[in-house]
C-alpha cells in the first residue's frame, strides 16, 4: 500500500501470484533515487527479490542467487542510493546448502549480477527468525542496516561490521546471549549503531564501542532514526520516540 503524509491511502497493489514472487519478507525504498526493493522468497519459482514502481502498478522478479532451486529466503535487507544488501535464511528443505546465511551484493537498479556472496556468520533458519512472533513462522528479520562507510548486520545477539564493497568482515560484538528475541538496527551518519535489545535501544560509535543506552517498557522488535534526532522503537506492546542520545 502506498499512503500520503496524511496516511490516507492512495495506491493499493495486490500481488497475486503468478510466477513471481509468493513470500515477501522485507520492504525497502529510497526516497533520493525513489526506488523501491522487496526481499521475499518462494516456493514455486527460483526468485528471491523484486522490484516495483512508486505508483505501485507493477512487481518484478528477480532470480538473485542465480539457481534453479526454489525454497531460498531472504532474511535481511538494506539499499543505498546505488546498491542493495541482501542475506539469506538457512532453508529447511532438501535445497543444497550453498545458498545459506550468505551476505549477498547486487545493483540497486537491477538487483543483479551479485558483486559478491560469502557466507556471514549469522544462523537465520526458514520460520524460526522471529523468537517474539508466537507463531515463529517469518522469515524477514529487523537486522541490517547500511552506513556512509560499512555495513551491518544484527542478529538480536550479534552485531557485525562489514566493508560493504569488499564484503570484507571487520569485526563484531555481543549485545545479548540469545538471538532472535529482540530486533532493530538503524544507522547514522557518522556510523553510530542503534539496536534494539530486550529492555531498550543500545547506541554503538562505528568501532562498535558501547556508548550509551535508553530503556523501553519491553523488548524492542525495530528502531528507525526520525528527522529530528529522535529514535522511534516499537516492541512488545509500544511505540515510543525516544529522545536524542547525547
Amino acid at each position: 500500500a502506498k499512503v500520503n503524509t496524511s496516511g490516507s491511502q492512495i495506491a493499493l497493489l495486490t500481488y497475486a501470484y503468478s510466477g513471481g514472487v509468493s513470500e515477501m519478507w522485507r520492504i525497502a525504498y529510497n526516497s533520493c533515487t525513489r526506488q523501491g526493493v522487496i526481499a521475499c522468497g518462494n516456493y514455486m519459482q527460483p526468485y528471491q527479490s523484486a522490484t516495483f514502481d512508486t505508483n505501485l502498478t507493477s512487481i518484478t522478479s528477480v532470480n538473485v542467487l542465480s539457481t534453479t532451486e526454489k525454497y531460498h529466503d531472504m532474511a535481511l535487507l538494506a539499499i543505498d542510493d546505488t546498491n542493495c544488501y541482501m542475506a539469506t535464511a538457512r532453508g529447511v528443505t532438501t535445497n543444497t546448502t550453498t545458498f545459506d546465511n550468505v551476505l549477498i551484493k547486487v545493483p540497486l537498479a537491477t538487483l543483479s549480477p551479485n558483486a559478491y556472496m560469502i557466507s556471514n556468520g549469522h544462523n537465520f533458519i526458514e520460520c524460526t527468525n522471529v523468537y517474539y512472533d508466537a507463531y515463529q513462522k517469518g522469515n524477514g528479520f529487523n537486522g541490517m542496516a547500511k552506513g556512509p562507510h560499512y555495513l551491518y548486520t544484527y542478529d538480536g545477539a550479534m552485531l557485525k561490521k562489514w566493508n560493504p564493497w569488499s564484503g570484507t568482515f571487520i569485526n563484531s560484538i555481543t549485545v545479548s546471549a540469545d538471538s532472535f528475541q529482540c530486533g532493530g538496527i538503524a544507522v547514522d551518519g557518522c556510523d553510530n549503531v542503534f539496536v534494539g535489545t530486550v529492555n531498550g535501544v543500545n547506541k554503538y560509535d562505528s568501532s562498535l564501542a558501547f556508548v550509551t543506552s535508553l530503556t523501553t517498557t519491553d523488548t524492542v522488535y525495530d528502531v528507525m532514526l526520525g528527522t529530528g534526532g529522535e529514535i522511534f522503537a516499537c516492541g512488545n506492546g509500544f511505540v515510543s520516540a525516544l529522545p536524542l542520545f547525547s
